[in-house]
């Protein structure tokens, strides 16, 4: 009987580490595309385009006036406009929307849902898209965002300039670290690392799908006129997935995809975080955890570039870089 047990024990070793080759594979290309790649990405001159910040709201009025004013502080570009999507139903989110298009006016604009919420992030975004398209304000440019992302405006430029000949970006996306050690908040952050750092480098090395993340997705104008032409909407409908699957649907209608990856400087990854960052206007920014979904709350300690000490989803590019991510799209109630 113990003999049987341990050659159990063997054969389900030897399965475990045969299937870890991949894994392995992965890792090591990923490595030597990150620190050896001679490419680079193309070069731009100009002024951003306008680019459209969607951002789908639901109950999020403790947190979106921080998340807007912090974020607009940090973009200094004109071009870039925040979307502000809102349920007629949701007062608080909405009255903290409207308060915060009276003071820029030339940087927040507010959708107002044509139905009742909470219904899902797609419906939202999808009203949002046919509002602001069938105007004559249409963007170049759509990022997809939530409402407790730190977005680092170095993004725009890297939109940009692959938007030349891609229609579909998506940048690393990472979650900060937790105080709160939540299974739920632990896994997201392991899961995004591990995608956004390896499995994301591959697949665009490989000219594979590149999945949505749900945010730090942009999304130019020839994508999104494409999709309303051929079914009406930009994303799914009847989909629990659709941001994700946006990615799919793009590489089968031959629309150019790109993940611009990160590098790493000094053993750390290459942002332009310090210390004395004006971060800390959106601090706090969640202290409970989203009904229904996964903690999105800030801790009350300022980030900074040796160690990013913060919760909430942050978008940051690299100096030379190439990737991005998947995440399934949730009802937010």
């Amino acid at each position: 009987m113990d003999d049987l047990i341990f050659f159990a024990m063997l054969l389900m070793s030897a399965l475990i580490n045969l299937c870890s080759v991949e894994d392995a594979l992965i890792d090591v290309i990923a490595f030597g595309i990150s620190r050896f790649s001679l490419a680079r990405g193309p070069s731009r001159q100009g002024e951003i385009p306008s680019v459209g910040v969607f951002v789908a709201n639901w109950r999020e009025e403790d947190i979106l006036d921080k998340m807007v004013e912090g974020n607009l502080a940090r973009i200094p570009m004109p071009s870039v406009r925040l979307y502000l999507g809102v349920y007629p139903n949701d007062t608080g989110t909405r009255d903290v929307a409207m308060a915060l298009a009276k003071r820029h006016p030339d940087r927040v604009r507010v959708i107002v849902n044509t139905l009742a919420g909470p219904t899902s992030k797609g419906q939202m975004l999808n009203e949002m898209f046919r509002q602001v398209y069938s105007s004559d304000e249409r963007p170049e440019m759509v990022v997809l965002h939530d409402s407790e992302d730190i977005i680092d405006p170095r993004t725009f430029e890297i939109y940009a300039r692959y938007a030349e000949q891609h229609d579909f970006i998506q940048v690393p996306v990472f979650s900060l670290n937790s105080t709160e050690r939540s299974m739920v908040a632990a896994t997201y952050m392991d899961e995004f690392a591990e995608r956004h750092t390896r499995e994301m480098i591959v697949r665009n090395a490989l000219g594979a799908t590149i999945p949505s993340a749900g945010v730090g997705t942009c999304l130019t104008r020839r994508l999104i006129e494409h999709f309303v032409r051929i079914r009406g909407n930009v994303l799914m409908n009847g989909c629990v997935t659709e941001d994700y699957i946006l990615g799919v649907e793009a590489k089968r209608a031959g629309l150019r995809q790109h993940s611009p990856p990160f590098r790493r400087k000094n053993g750390r990854v290459s942002t332009m975080w310090q210390r004395e960052s004006s971060f800390q206007s959106l601090l706090p920014l969640r202290s409970s955890k989203r009904p229904g979904g996964f903690t999105a709350s800030t801790s009350r300690r300022p980030v900074s570039s040796d160690g990013l000490e913060m919760r909430g989803t942050v978008t940051f590019l690299c100096a030379i870089a190439r990737v991005p991510s998947p995440t399934s799209c949730r009802q937010y109630r």
